[in-house]
């Protein structure tokens, strides 16, 4: 499979997803679908997994030159525009994104991945891989919430039964679900579900704002979550993608 304009290194590496592993030259998604892929400059060889979860997951249906063009407002996005190039966002599905995500706040990129690690190992489906065996990340039926420990989570423990609990219902809603504060919401809507108008607000974005866009900055994160949403329209969560990867690599 071709695709033009896509860096999985750098779309894996940029903070929305942690759940793939690089294995030599592979690239290993460890939840459903589980997707096994050889990336060689343009080209998508499938090891494992079937093409549309694939360009689903990894955001390749995205009309990357339109976005760019919508989003190219000024010189700051367009050099992290160039800078990012080949990103996309991805589409990891809510209930991982939730999962994960709840396990990053006050946290880092490693120590995030880690613990999702944990959390499949613990209670994740076993698939075996050219002799490896790998964990997918459990689904809330998989999960034992009373084998759930702080020792193994932290304070994050409560989120994580919080949300299967949540997820067992018929019709969960996110926002019921412990741990779930406006960052971690915008950042499930938007690499979970692929709602790219979302502009989730960290730590870094916040000093991306006040570097390069001072008069959108606001104490209040929703008024200038809005502000910027306003300003870079439908496609605000590549926006915030690009800016994030750019302002973390300075």
């Amino acid at each position: 499979m071709r695709v033009n304009n896509f860096d999985i290194a750098k779309t894996l590496g940029s903070g929305q997803t942690f759940v793939w592993m690089n294995l030599d030259d592979l690239w290993i998604r460890f939840a459903e679908p589980f997707l096994v892929l050889q990336v060689v400059n343009n080209e998508i060889k499938i090891i494992k997994g079937k093409e549309k979860d694939v360009i689903e997951t990894l955001g390749l249906n995205d009309n990357i030159e339109l976005i760019n063009h919508e989003i190219n407002k000024d010189e700051f996005i367009s050099k992290a525009i160039e800078f990012g190039k080949g990103i996309r966002v991805v589409k990891d599905g809510v209930w991982v994104s939730t999962l994960s995500f709840l396990l990053s706040i006050q946290s880092n990129i490693p120590l995030i991945k880690s613990r999702v690690l944990k959390l499949a190992i613990k209670f994740g489906k076993k698939v075996s891989f050219l002799n490896n065996e790998i964990f997918l990340i459990p689904t809330p039926y998989q999960i034992n919430i009373l084998k759930i420990s702080k020792k193994d989570f932290g304070f994050r423990y409560k989120f994580i039964k919080s949300a299967v609990l949540e997820f067992r219902k018929r019709h969960p809603q996110i926002n019921n679900i412990k741990g779930v504060g406006d960052k971690v919401r915008e950042c499930i809507l938007l690499y979970g579900d692929h709602q790219l108008q979302r502009f989730p607000i960290d730590i870094w974005i916040k000093r991306a704002i006040k570097m390069f866009y001072p008069k959108m900055y606001d104490n209040d994160v929703i008024k200038m979550r809005e502000r910027m949403t306003k300003y870079f329209g439908d496609y605000a969560g590549y926006a915030q993608l690009y800016l994030y990867h750019y302002i973390r690599n300075l």
